[in-house]
């Protein structure tokens, strides 16, 4: 099923303590995903700038958030923390007749970084099929890693990095720059203070439905 209207998108991405692009090594736990169940819009609804800020006033946990257009519709992202712990979650809004409602709840999965507050939701096509996904920044020793959030395959998720479904932080520090998903690679020779840091591309690969990696 592929959901409808305007939503909310939040991504982070993770990298070690020295900054590679490798993947997390502590076994990340069960990723909790629900969706609406409706067709995508096909046609423009007047996105209604209160409904997000009622909708934020209820939700003082809300720390990061922006609003995307999608399918003719504008969409909103909101990224939540309540303290500390696993309590880390992407919210996806329907914000159609002037009322933000939820269409998806997405858990941040260990380990559970906190949300970057200071850097914005990026967005950009980076799944290839015509609408915008958002990249959602978290923090993590002396690096912001993130998530891609996306309903390429009709449903929202967190994009993962290998086969594993829970494999999702990108690293270190990722950014889209014109249409384009990188991150930073640091050798960490001879330490991760004074190592050779190169950029690397990230390319997202249809048939398997997760991001590859290469150099830039």
């Amino acid at each position: 099923m592929r959901a409808t209207h305007v939503l909310v998108l939040f991504a982070a991405v993770i990298t070690g303590a020295c900054g590679s692009s490798s993947h997390p090594s502590s076994s990340p736990t069960t990723l909790a995903v629900t969706t609406a169940t409706s067709a995508p819009p096909t046609s423009s609804q007047p996105a209604t700038g209160n409904a997000l800020a009622s909708y934020l006033a209820a939700h003082p946990d809300a720390v990061v958030h922006t609003e995307l257009p999608y399918r003719g519709s504008t969409i909103a992202i909101v990224g939540s923390q309540r303290g500390s712990g696993d309590q880390k979650a992407i919210t996806i809004l329907s914000l159609e007749n002037g009322t933000a409602r939820p269409i998806a709840t997405l858990a941040l999965p260990y380990p559970y970084y906190d949300l970057a507050r200071d850097l914005p939701i990026q967005s950009a096509d980076v799944t290839g099929d015509g609408v915008p996904d958002a990249l959602v920044r978290v923090v993590a020793g002396d690096n912001e890693p993130g998530v891609v959030v996306s309903a390429d395959g009709g449903t929202w998720r967190l994009v993962p990095i290998s086969p594993t479904p829970t494999d999702v932080y990108i690293g270190r520090n990722p950014t889209i720059t014109a249409a384009r998903l990188t991150s930073e690679h640091n050798d960490c020779t001879p330490d991760c203070a004074r190592g050779h840091t190169t950029t690397v591309v990230w390319h997202y690969d249809r048939q398997h439905q997760y991001l590859t990696s290469g150099s830039g």
